[in-house]
C-alpha cells in the first residue's frame, strides 16, 4: 500500500436523525427511510432443576473433551466478525431482514467467529456426547442499559452444561469469548473456587440479590503481585430461551462492534483489531518482545497517520495491511446502519453516550471526561485507572501511599466543575501557541481539547482529586503565568563565579505529557564556551485573586539526550569534583543511626532488611544546587511560599509498564529523594523552612528572609 494514501472516515457526516429515532418510529439514515420495529421484551422462561437434572452425570473425560474442543476452535484460526459486518452493511435494507438471517448465513459470513456460532458449535459437541446443554446470555459490565428496555440487554452468548455431582447441582462452562478455554465447574447457588488461566484469575460468584442475573463471573488480573478485578459478566444458568434460534438477532441488536483476533497455541490473543461503537473508536493490538502494543484510533480520525500500527497488527493477524484497512473501513461504515437498524433507541442512547454521562454534569459532553464514568482514562494509547463520582453519597476510596487505591475525581459542586472545565477548554482554544496544549501535527482541534482534559489529571494529587474545580483553575493559572517569560528569549546569569564558570538559566516550554508548562534549565559555562548541564527544575506559578504568587515545584530532573563535546566532558568532571564540597560537614550532622547504617553498608554488610534511616545525605548534589538557584529566583520576585506535591497517582500508573522495580524506583526518587533534597537545601539555607510532609497533597515551604549559607559552592548563588 502507498504509505501516503489517506483514509478519512467521518461518521459525523452521516445523516442519521438521532432525535427522531428517540422520539418516533420513522427516521432517516444514509441508506434511506426505515421503520423501527417496536417489540416486546424477549421473554426468557425459568427452567426448573428437574429440567437440568435430566442431563445426568458428566464424567471427567467429557469435561476435558469440551475444553479441548474449544481449544481446537481457537487454534484453528482467527475470531473474525468483520465478514458479517460487510454482509450486513451491503445487503441489509430493512430491520426485518435481520430477523430473517439464518444460522447458515451467519456461519458462512463469520467462519464460526461470533459468540453465537461458538455456543452453537459447542452445543452440537455436547449433544454428540449425550450431554444436555443450554444457551445462556451474558450481560457484560458497562455495556447495556438497565433492565426494562424493549430489546434484550445482553452482549454475549455462551453454552452451559448442567449435571449432578453426588447430590449437588453443578454447571460446566468453557467459553472462548470469555477467554475460558479451561473447564470451569461451579455449584448451583454457590460460589466457585478461584482458578487461574494464563495470568488472569477467575471466580464465578453467586449473589441472589441480583434477581435477573444471580451469577457473576469476575475476571481479575495479576498486577503488582496481587489480583485486581478488571471486568465482570452477569448471567443466569437457570434461564433458557423458548426458541434458541430467536436469540441470534437479539444478540446482534446489542452488538457493540466487530473484531478479528489471532490466537496462539495456548489460546492467548496475540493480535487483534476491533471497531467499538460504544467507545467510538478502533483498537489495534500486536506484540513486540512479548509485550502488547495497543493503539487507539477515534472513528473520525484519519487512518493514514496510523499505517505503521495497522501494518504491524495485520502482519501478526496473518493478513495484508490493505485487507485490515478494508475491514476497519467496513466496520466504521457499518456504524450508522447497525445503530440505526439493529439497536433499539434506548440502546442507541447508551452507545452514543447519553446515559453514559449521567454521573457527570448533564451539559458536559466532552469524551475525555465522559469516559471516566467507566473508571478509565484513555491517553496516548494507554489506559489508566481513574474514577469520577458526582454525588456526596459516592465517596472515593481512602488514598494510600504509592497508588494502591484507584484515584477518584470527587464532584461535590457540578456547576463549579463544569465552569472550570469549560474555562480550561476555552483557554486552550485561545492560546494554541503554548506548547503544553499545542496540537500535534495534523491533529483536529477537538482532539487537542480531549488531550488537555486528559493530561491535566496526571499532575493531580489525591487532594486535588477531591477538589477538581480548584485544581483545574490552578492549571489555568499555571499557563497564564508570565513571571519568567523574559527567560524564554534569552538566558540570564545567576550569582557569581563557580570555579571559573558562570551559572546560566533559561525557561523552556514543556509538552502536555510533563508536569508543568515550563522548566528552568540550568547550565554552567566556562570562559572557553564549554558547557555543563545540571538538573532542570519543573516549576509553575499561581497568582491568587489578591495578586500574591505561589510557586510550585514538581520535579528536579537531569536533562537527557544531550551530546557533550570533549570540552563539555572536561568541564563536567571539573564541576563534579567541585560539587563534592556541597557535602562538607553534612554527614557529621546526621543521626547516629544513619551514620552507623552507612558505615555498615560501606563495610559490605547486607542492609536490605534494615529500615532506611531518615537523612539529608542521600541526594544528588547538583540537584541541591539547581533547587537552591530556583528558590533564589522565586524569592527575588517576591515568591516566598512554595508548594511541592509528594505523589501523583496517574504518573505512578504510567511507570507501571516499565516493570514494578523500575516503577517504585522512579517513585522513590520523585517523592522521598525529592523531599530529602528540599530538607538538604533547608539545612544549607536556614531561611528555607520545610513544613510537615503531606503524602496526599502538597508540602509547604516558606522562605523567611534572605537566602544565606556558609557552603563554599552554594553561597555563589547569593552574589
Amino acid at each position: 500500500m502507498d504509505k501516503t494514501e489517506s483514509y478519512t472516515i467521518d461518521v459525523r457526516e452521516q445523516t442519521t436523525n438521532w432525535e427522531a429515532l428517540r422520539q418516533g418510529e420513522t427516521y432517516t439514515t444514509t441508506f434511506g427511510k426505515m421503520e423501527d420495529i417496536q417489540r416486546e421484551p424477549v421473554e426468557m422462561r425459568k427452567i426448573t432443576l428437574e429440567d437440568f437434572n435430566s442431563s445426568g452425570m458428566i464424567g471427567e473425560e467429557a469435561i476435558n473433551g469440551a475444553a479441548a474442543f474449544v481449544q481446537e476452535n481457537i487454534q484453528s484460526g482467527k475470531y473474525d466478525s468483520f465478514p458479517l459486518a460487510k454482509w450486513i452493511h451491503e445487503n441489509m435494507t430493512s430491520p426485518e431482514q435481520l430477523h430473517e438471517l439464518d444460522d447458515e448465513t451467519i456461519y458462512e459470513r463469520t467462519n464460526g467467529g461470533t459468540c453465537v456460532q461458538m455456543a452453537k458449535s459447542l452445543r452440537r459437541f455436547y449433544s454428540e456426547h449425550g450431554i444436555k446443554s443450554h444457551f445462556v446470555p451474558f450481560e457484560t459490565a458497562g455495556q447495556i442499559n438497565e433492565a426494562g428496555h424493549e430489546y434484550n440487554p445482553y452482549g454475549h452468548l455462551a453454552c452451559i452444561a448442567p449435571f449432578i455431582d453426588g447430590d449437588r447441582q453443578k454447571f460446566l462452562l468453557v467459553d472462548q469469548g470469555l477467554a475460558l478455554t479451561e473447564p470451569v465447574v461451579f455449584p448451583a447457588r454457590d460460589d466457585s473456587e478461584e482458578f487461574t488461566y494464563g495470568n488472569k484469575k477467575y471466580r464465578v460468584s453467586y449473589n441472589d440479590s441480583k434477581k435477573q442475573n444471580p451469577y457473576t463471573l469476575e475476571i481479575s488480573e495479576l498486577k503488582d503481585g496481587e489480583y485486581k478485578k478488571i471486568d465482570e459478566a452477569h448471567f443466569d444458568p437457570f434461564a433458557a430461551m423458548e426458541n434458541p434460534r430467536a436469540f441470534t438477532p437479539d444478540a446482534l441488536r446489542v452488538l457493540p462492534g466487530f473484531r478479528t483476533t489471532k490466537y496462539d497455541q495456548s489460546g492467548k490473543a496475540v493480535a487483534s483489531a476491533s471497531v467499538d461503537y460504544r467507545k467510538n473508536g478502533i483498537k489495534l493490538k500486536h506484540m513486540e518482545s512479548g509485550a502488547p502494543i495497543i493503539t487507539r484510533i477515534k472513528l473520525d480520525e484519519d487512518f493514514g497517520q496510523y499505517l505503521d500500527e495497522i501494518s504491524a497488527t495485520a502482519e501478526q493477524l496473518e493478513i495484508s495491511g490493505e485487507e485490515l484497512m478494508d475491514k476497519l473501513k467496513i466496520g466504521v461504515d457499518a456504524k450508522d446502519k447497525m445503530l440505526g437498524m439493529v439497536l433499539a433507541p434506548s440502546v442507541v442512547d447508551e452507545l452514543v453516550g447519553f446515559e453514559k454521562t449521567s454521573s457527570i454534569p448533564e451539559k458536559l459532553e466532552y469524551k475525555a471526561i465522559a469516559e471516566l464514568s467507566e473508571g478509565k482514562l484513555y491517553y496516548h494509547e494507554h489506559i489508566y485507572d481513574l474514577k469520577i463520582n458526582a454525588s456526596q453519597e459516592e465517596k472515593a476510596s481512602e488514598p494510600t501511599p504509592f497508588g494502591e487505591s484507584i484515584p477518584t475525581i470527587q464532584i461535590d459542586d457540578k456547576e463549579a466543575f463544569e465552569a472550570s472545565t469549560r474555562k480550561i477548554l476555552e483557554f486552550s482554544d485561545n492560546n494554541p501557541h503554548l506548547f503544553w496544549i499545542k496540537s500535534r501535527a495534523g491533529q483536529a482541534p477537538e482532539k487537542t481539547r480531549e488531550d488537555v482534559l486528559a493530561q491535566i489529571w496526571f499532575n493531580a494529587t489525591e487532594e486535588d482529586f477531591r477538589s477538581p474545580a480548584i485544581f483545574i483553575e490552578r492549571q489555568i493559572a499555571f499557563m497564564r503565568d508570565n513571571t519568567f517569560n523574559n527567560l524564554l528569549e534569552q538566558r540570564q546569569t545567576i550569582g557569581g563565579d563557580f570555579k571559573g564558570s558562570r551559572l546560566l538559566v533559561d525557561v523552556v516550554q514543556q509538552s502536555g505529557s510533563n508536569e508543568t508548562p515550563y522548566m528552568l534549565n540550568f547550565t554552567l559555562e566556562d570562559l572557553d564556551g564549554a558547557k555543563c548541564q545540571i538538573p532542570s527544575v519543573r516549576y509553575a506559578i499561581e497568582q491568587g485573586e489578591n495578586g500574591e504568587k505561589t510557586g510550585y515545584i514538581f520535579a528536579i530532573q537531569t536533562p537527557k539526550n544531550i551530546e557533550p563535546t570533549e570540552d563539555d566532558l572536561r568541564l563536567s568532571k571539573k564541576m563534579n569534583r567541585y560539587f563534592y564540597k556541597i557535602n562538607n560537614g553534612v554527614l557529621r550532622s546526621e543521626s547516629l543511626e544513619y551514620q552507623d547504617y552507612t558505615e555498615r553498608r560501606s563495610d559490605g554488610e547486607d542492609m536490605s532488611s534494615v529500615p532506611y534511616p531518615e537523612n539529608i545525605s542521600d541526594v544528588t548534589v547538583s540537584s541541591v544546587l539547581s533547587l537552591s538557584a530556583a528558590l533564589k529566583m522565586m524569592a527575588d520576585r517576591g515568591i516566598t511560599h512554595i508548594r511541592v506535591p509528594y505523589f501523583c497517582p496517574l504518573r505512578f500508573q504510567a511507570h507501571a509498564r516499565l516493570g514494578q522495580e523500575e516503577q517504585y524506583r522512579i517513585q522513590d526518587n520523585t517523592s522521598n529523594k525529592f523531599i530529602r533534597t528540599l530538607k538538604r537545601v533547608s539545612y544549607h539555607f536556614p531561611a528555607v523552612v520545610v513544613g510537615k510532609i503531606n503524602t496526599h497533597g502538597y508540602t509547604n515551604i516558606r522562605i523567611n528572609g534572605t537566602l544565606e549559607t556558609d557552603n563554599e559552592v552554594l553561597k555563589n548563588i547569593q552574589e
